[in-house]
Parts: structure tokens; C-alpha cells; sequence
């Protein structure tokens, strides 16, 4: 973008976008715009942060707008920016008495979740490199990097598992919570990924893992996401 336009040449240094908003005051009573509030806005900034923070619907659990983002005609498009962009948040900024519109991307390295899809991805390569390698290779690997490993298996049952290592392939896989079924939140002054919501996320764990769409969570669950809610506020 900076090739194209000297102003947004620090985007991806601080990635944030601004424009313009209009702000009126609202009778609390019937609801109906009062009056705009013009270069006067930026006065409610903190007010309107608070309020545009603290926002949810059902449909909309969440203020991270790349939880929606979506384009259906482009999946490849859509892959790629979701790769380099974690979150998008919308809220406001004072500048003077002025109030503009603030949309922060965050394009910082990947998290947890990121790092372990990388992790399944060389986990991959290690296989298809495994198949071209011959039974004596194979044997000499893993008698050198057993006591390296931390495995329930014993040495020679993991042998008897390399003559199959061709037939090997990777199945489906996922992360849990799912990327559209968690957010980031802070509790107890710190910052964590938590489930939306822990009782849907165990629904979608049941369904892909044992393709059960009538899981019931128990009651010990709902109680943990319950509490997850309230103190994440998601």
C-alpha cells in the first residue's frame, strides 16, 4: 500500500485507518437525535470507547470485526489477508475536541493457534519425507531420537510401525475453540484467548471429533462458560 499512497505508507508499522464520524446527542427518554454535537464529539470520546467496547448481540458476540470478514467469491483472498490480519477493531479517537472513527488492525505474529498450524504443517513434511526413506533409515532415526521423546510407546512397538509408514496420511484437523468461536479478552488483568462460547465450542469438539450432533455439555460445563462469559464479557 505504501507504493500507492504516501499517507497510508505507515500502515503496517501502526496499522490503524481513521475517518471522520458524526455524533449526536440522543433523548434518553424517546431515543430521538437531539442535536449534533459536531466539534464538540471528541468531549464524549471515552464515553462512546466504553460503549462501542461493551457492545454485543447475539448475532454479532464479538467486537473483532475479521470474526465476520468474508468473501465468499475469493476463499484465496480471503485465506491470505486472514493470515496477516488477527483482529480488526473499530472504536474512536479524540483529537482536540474533534471525534474520529478508528478502525486498529493487528498484524502482529501469529499466536498460539498460528504457531501450532505451523507445527501440523512440519509435521507433514516430516511424513512425506519419511515415506521416500528406506526401513534402515527409518530404524536408525528413531533409535537415535527415542530417548529424546516423552511417548506412552515403547521403543520396539514403534519399530513395528515403520514397514506401514507409506500408508501414513494426515486426516482431518482443527483447532479448538475454532477460529469463528473464540475471542480475545482480558480477565483478572490478564490477556487470553477464551472460548464463544465454551458450551458451543464442546458441540463442535463432539461433532468433529465423533460426528456426535446431539452432544449435550453437562452441567459442570455450562457453569465454567457461564463464568467465562461474564468475566470476559464475550
Amino acid at each position: 500500500m505504501a507504493s500507492y499512497d504516501e499517507k497510508l505508507s505507515g500502515l503496517i508499522d501502526k496499522p490503524c485507518l481513521y475517518s471522520t464520524i458524526c455524533a449526536t446527542r440522543v433523548d434518553a427518554e424517546t431515543g430521538e437525535a437531539i442535536e449534533p454535537l459536531y466539534d464538540e464529539a471528541g468531549t464524549y470520546c471515552e464515553v462512546i470507547a466504553r460503549q462501542m467496547e461493551a457492545f454485543r448481540t447475539k448475532e454479532y458476540p464479538t467486537d473483532d470485526l475479521m470474526r465476520y470478514f468474508c468473501l465468499p467469491n475469493s476463499p484465496q483472498t480471503e485465506t491470505s489477508i486472514k493470515s496477516k490480519i488477527r483482529s480488526a477493531h473499530v472504536t474512536v479517537e479524540a483529537v482536540g475536541k474533534n471525534l474520529y472513527g478508528k478502525l486498529k488492525l493487528d498484524n502482529s505474529e501469529p499466536d498460539d493457534f498460528g504457531r501450532t498450524g505451523h507445527q501440523r504443517e512440519v509435521v507433514e513434511k516430516v511424513l512425506e519425507k519419511a515415506k521416500k526413506a528406506d526401513i534402515g533409515t527409518l530404524t536408525k532415526i528413531v533409535n537415535d531420537a527415542f530417548p529424546n521423546l516423552a511417548t506412552n510407546m515403547e521403543l520396539k512397538d514403534i519399530v513395528k510401525l515403520l514397514p506401514k509408514v507409506g500408508s501414513y496420511y494426515v486426516g482431518d484437523q482443527s483447532g479448538f475453540p475454532s477460529e469463528q468461536m473464540r475471542a480475545n479478552a482480558t480477565i483478572d488483568g490478564g490477556a487470553m484467548v477464551v472460548p464463544v462460547t465454551l458450551v458451543e465450542t464442546a458441540e463442535e469438539l463432539h461433532r468433529f471429533l465423533y460426528g456426535n450432533e446431539t452432544y449435550v455439555p453437562s452441567a459442570t460445563v455450562q457453569e465454567i462458560s457461564a463464568v467465562i462469559r461474564q468475566k470476559s464479557g464475550t
